[in-house]
């Protein structure tokens, strides 16, 4: 099996572990210090980046889109769109289709770096399906979390089309 892969799987179980800790309540445990949003808002986003260099390869001179890249990845991470359907608190499938899609667009600036465009869409739509029936079915916030993560980070091998 090619190296590269073998990473960019490791990375995606790396992203899992950071999204959970994102969303975990502090409860005294040696953790508690990453059991902060910035986990998951910036260290997901962070291992997405690498993941995308190890596959495509990194240009120096796209630094730009790859900084532009991460804001909105980490401005993705954020929000749950829970606003775009009654009631507010509730989050629907509708708005984990979104927070899927948003995750998966944030990624656009690097249509400058090479990456195709419809790959950045068809990433989004994967994305936004994934995350929504992930979300819908499970039922366990450990494994939403996970494995909203995990799917991140696996994610970006259709960057590669």
């Amino acid at each position: 099996m090619n190296f590269k892969i073998i990473l960019v799987f490791l990375l995606s179980f790396c992203s899992a572990q950071l999204f959970r800790l994102g969303g975990s309540a502090k409860n005294g445990s040696w953790l508690d210090f990453a059991k902060n949003t910035k986990a998951r808002d910036a260290g997901c986003p962070l291992i997405a980046l690498i993941a995308l260099w190890l596959l495509v390869g990194f240009k120096s001179s796209s630094w730009w889109a790859y900084a532009l890249t991460f804001g909105l990845s980490w401005g993705a991470m954020s929000t749950y769109f829970s606003y775009l359907v009654e009631p507010d608190d509730d989050v629907t499938a509708i708005e984990w289709f979104v927070t899927g899609l948003f995750y998966g667009l944030s990624a656009f600036p690097l249509v400058w770096a090479g990456v195709h465009w419809y790959a950045i869409i068809g990433r989004s739509i994967a994305l936004g399906l994934a995350i929504m029936w992930l979300r819908i079915r499970t039922g366990k916030d450990f494994k939403e979390e996970k494995g909203s993560g995990f799917l991140y980070i696996l994610s970006t091998f259709i960057l590669k089309i």
